[in-house]
């Protein structure tokens, strides 16, 4: 799913700024109101239940595939995710101190409130990727980078929060190898076979926090050698 949002992403901001503008608002607000007033079979207008909901409609039905929260009918909201990114990424690069602050902040705040408002309506819900919860996480988000750029100056190194720059400048790697190598590491190569003798022997709390603590430092490997050797991967 990602690489299919940032290919789509990608595709639209090949356009003019009001282009992009327009066709991500009409995707946007065409699957809100399906949610909202689309009613096929079996599937009452407005539902998120488990058992009958549009997501699941449309992969089942029209695709013929099984439910899944990365299948088809996610892309396009993965799409407005990776969207909101980019908006802050151009913010950042056009403006620069309490502007470029101001600019973010506007569009976390602005985004996060209309998820929130949106939410009354349409239930915040990863699984279906639905509209207000796009907008409720692309808002946070934004307001983080908001947070980090007032407590780390972009002429810093980062000091105490260093590890966090590193990461963030290698973000899309360490994404990669997180769902890729690191995911496979816990489903199938390491942790089925460690888990349960790591729990034996230390506790279900101690094993519960292994895996994600050693996750974190193998990213934070990968970032740091990275790093050192000047390897950047941009999009």
């Amino acid at each position: 799913m990602t690489a299919i949002a940032y290919l789509l992403v990608w595709l639209v901001t090949r356009t003019p700024r009001y282009v992009q503008w327009s066709i991500m608002a009409v995707f946007f607000l065409g699957i809100t109101a399906a949610w909202l007033w689309y009613s096929p079979a079996g599937v009452p207008a407005g539902s998120f239940t488990q058992d009958a909901n549009l997501a699941d409609w449309f992969d089942t039905t029209v695709l013929g595939i099984g439910a899944n929260p990365e299948n088809p009918h996610g892309w396009i909201q993965a799409a407005s995710s990776v969207y909101i990114g980019y908006l802050a990424g151009e913010i950042s690069r056009a403006t620069s101190g309490l502007r470029r602050i101001g600019w973010l902040a506007t569009l976390g705040a602005g985004t996060l409130i209309l998820g929130v408002v949106l939410a009354v309506v349409i239930p915040l819900n990863k699984y279906l990727w639905t509209p207000s919860f796009v907008l409720v996480t692309g808002g946070i988000a934004v307001l983080e980078l908001v947070l980090l750029a007032l407590i780390i100056p972009a002429s810093s190194k980062g000091g105490l929060l260093r590890p966090l720059v590193v990461l963030g400048g290698h973000a899309i790697v360490v994404y990669a190898f997180s769902e890729s190598i690191v995911g496979r590491a816990h489903n199938v190569w390491l942790w089925p076979y460690w888990e349960p003798l790591v729990t034996e022997r230390f506790g279900e709390l101690f094993a519960g926090a292994l895996f994600p603590a050693v996750a974190v430092l193998s990213c934070f490997a990968l970032a740091y050698a990275m790093e050192k050797l000047n390897i950047h991967v941009r999009l």
